[in-house]
């Protein structure tokens, strides 16, 4: 689910001329969705870039980036650079690394390197069992005059899965998160979860979330004098293995936002659980927090009870949250690590019973 940038490319023969067709493909969660709002699975640790204002000179601008990613890590699914070719754009700076030019390691490591003196100049460096992408560029060309520059497209492309974001780069050529998002992301960063044999099963989600549309959506109108404490918006989550529904909890009641608003007039929000004990008799919120500031969010739930058991051995899990009237999905792969363990940056190895 997300919005893919697809490029189609022909080539006549024999006159060799070549047509290049580019757009975005849009696939919308299983419950459907506006597909405005849809939130790319593409998180910027860091972002920061550099540009020569002499357009007489050769191309001597420069950026470099740290990602999260999400995609499907199952047999099969996860992608190959040893086959499937990578896109890599920032404003003008583009470029597709063509299979097989990239080395993999036994641990699943995958990199490139152009060799010294080649221009642009290119590193790149992708971990599959924790889903993170480096990248450096030098002697490019970013399409860019000045900082702060605003709306700076930034693509790539994993062999089949594309991610596209809206992103602001400041004075100095840098992303801040979050503040930078000019398009949603939603990633998760971390997911484990434990098969107790009994009543006990527990999953933690450790998630970033960016949405620059979203403290707008949240109703501030009615605040304590404090002008803290305000109006709490609807928060739910769903898990689902493919269309099927394997949870779909309601913590609006649980939890609470908290507004925040710095010397700088720059407004966030907290959201923590507030109620002690969830009243449920299972899929029990044990805890919830998100500092929108941050985008950091992590849920915990015990006696957990899904609707379906999962895939012994490898399960791609997808997660729906909403906030107020935003939805926001994404997808995670987690493995069996030991009996009765999975989790979402494990290596492949032998599997056994079902979890949860």
């Amino acid at each position: 689910m997300g919005v893919y940038p697809v490029i189609f490319t022909a080539t006549d023969s024999p006159s060799g001329d070549v047509l290049t067709l580019s757009f975005d493909f849009i696939v919308l969660p299983p419950g459907g969705g506006d597909a405005n709002r849809l939130a790319v699975n593409l998180w910027i640790k860091k972002l920061s870039a550099k540009v020569n204002a002499d357009v007489t000179s050769a191309p001597n601008d420069s950026w470099q980036a740290q990602y999260i990613y999400n995609s499907d890590r199952r047999t099969g699914q996860i992608f190959n650079p040893l086959t499937q070719s990578v896109l890599l754009a920032l404003g003008n700076s583009a470029t597709t690394i063509l299979s097989p030019a990239f080395t993999q390691s036994s641990s699943g490591v995958f990199s490139y390197k152009t060799a010294k003196g080649v221009q642009p100049g290119l590193q790149v460096k992708g971990t599959p069992t924790s889903q993170n992408l480096t990248i450096k560029f030098t002697s490019t060309e970013l399409g860019i005059t000045a900082f702060p520059a605003e709306m700076v497209s930034n693509n790539i492309t994993l062999g089949g899965k594309g991610y596209k974001l809206e992103a602001f780069l400041d004075s100095k050529g840098k992303f801040l998160p979050t503040s930078s998002y000019r398009s949603a992301s939603f990633v998760v960063s971390g997911a484990s979860a434990k098969d107790t044999g009994s009543t006990k099963d527990n999953a933690t989600l450790s998630m970033y979330l960016a949405d620059p549309s979203l403290l707008a959506d949240f109703d501030f109108a009615v605040c304590d004098s404090s002008n803290k404490n305000c109006n709490q918006p609807v928060v739910k989550l769903k898990l689902y293995d493919g269309v099927n529904v394997l949870l779909d909890k309601d913590i609006t009641s649980l939890v609470a936002a908290t507004r925040i608003e710095d010397s700088h007039a720059v407004v966030s929000y907290k959201m923590k659980k507030v109620v002690k004990t969830d009243p449920a008799m299972e899929n029990i919120l044990s805890s919830f927090s998100f500092d929108s500031k941050k985008g950091l969010l992590k849920i915990s739930l015990k006696n957990l009870v899904l609707a379906s058991p999962l895939d012994a051995s490898q399960a791609h899990v997808g997660v729906e949250l909403t906030i107020g009237s935003m939805s926001y999905f994404t997808s995670v792969t987690l493995f069996e690590s030991k009996l009765g363990s999975q989790a979402y940056n494990s290596k492949i190895s032998k599997y056994a019973s079902p979890f949860l």
